[in-house]
């Protein structure tokens, strides 16, 4: 049973999902409705939460074309006024499929994460040290919309597909071709499985924040920072950013900007709302002109 995105257009990307399924016995048709909505919220939530389309729409059409497959059209559009789209590049679509695994193309994502760490939360020491994509993948990995995709995509095809599992990829590019097989079921088992607050809402994003308050014994609580008109208050999880302050070499200041990857925790009990912010990376520090004229 084979689901492609189809079109050769710039703004369309030809993305097969291949099910190995027993023709004559078929798929039942509560996995098939769980699985043709869950394959478009997993995209359309992965790029909302990321935005790698940068505020633009993300459409997913399902077009059936012949009996025994179903075509699903990926047209990446923005809205200038209703009803009204302008298309935009494959790139961005090929990035979210290539970050949640959909494709292969020899990097992390979400589906391999998911085999290295056997579906258990990521430790934070591995967190410390990530790149700009593995940034992203962090993000998705403890996504509770995310984790709760996984077994209509995944976990529930796969008990009834047949050795060949899923295969996933570009229409005629072999190489970008993924597989999930029956021996995946126990990482998306225990992955699915993740204790999610339901009640929290996680984002990371680039920010530039302004020096109010911090340990210049190098410990990581209670630093605060200017946050456009907000001030907030956040753990540092950057380990060599804290070293440097406790040895001297970085003094903060007020007048100092730092540019850093900030994780948002974001928790709504009833008609409260409160905000936990972790500094997970200091991506560059700005001595302001006060402290450089004193230097």
């Amino acid at each position: 049973m084979n689901w492609k995105m189809i079109g050769m257009s710039e703004n369309r990307v030809n993305f097969v999902y291949s099910l190995d399924a027993d023709q004559n016995q078929g798929i039942s048709f509560e996995v098939m409705a769980s699985l043709m909505f869950g394959l478009g919220e997993l995209i359309q939530q992965t790029n909302k939460i990321l935005n790698i389309t940068e505020g633009k729409e993300l459409k997913v059409n399902i077009l059936p074309v012949k009996p025994g497959s179903i075509e699903i059209e990926l047209l990446l559009q923005t809205t200038l006024l209703a009803g009204v789209f302008l298309p935009q590049t494959q790139n961005q679509i090929k990035e979210i499929l290539s970050i949640l695994g959909l494709v292969k193309d020899g990097s992390d994502n979400l589906i391999s994460w998911i085999r290295k760490f056997g579906g258990e939360k990521v430790p934070e020491t591995f967190t410390q040290n990530l790149d700009a994509r593995q940034s992203k993948i962090g993000v998705l990995y403890n996504q509770p919309t995310i984790i709760k995709m996984v077994n209509p995509v995944f976990k529930g095809p796969i008990y009834l597909s047949g050795d060949n599992g899923i295969k996933t990829g570009i229409k005629n590019e072999p190489d970008t071709f993924a597989q999930i097989t029956k021996d995946d079921i126990p990482y998306l088992e225990a992955y699915s499985n993740q204790v999610s607050n339901p009640n929290e809402y996680i984002t990371e994003k680039e920010v530039v924040l302004k020096f109010k308050r911090g340990s210049f014994s190098g410990e990581p609580d209670n630093w605060s920072f200017k946050l456009d008109s907000d001030i907030i208050t956040a753990t540092i999880k950057d380990t060599v950013f804290l070293n440097d302050v406790k040895l001297g070499i970085k003094r903060p200041s007020s007048v100092d900007k730092f540019k850093v990857w900030l994780k948002e925790i974001k928790k709504v009990e009833g008609d409260k709302t409160s905000f936990k912010y972790e500094i997970l990376k200091v991506l560059d520090y700005e001595i302001g002109e006060k402290q450089q004229e004193l230097l």
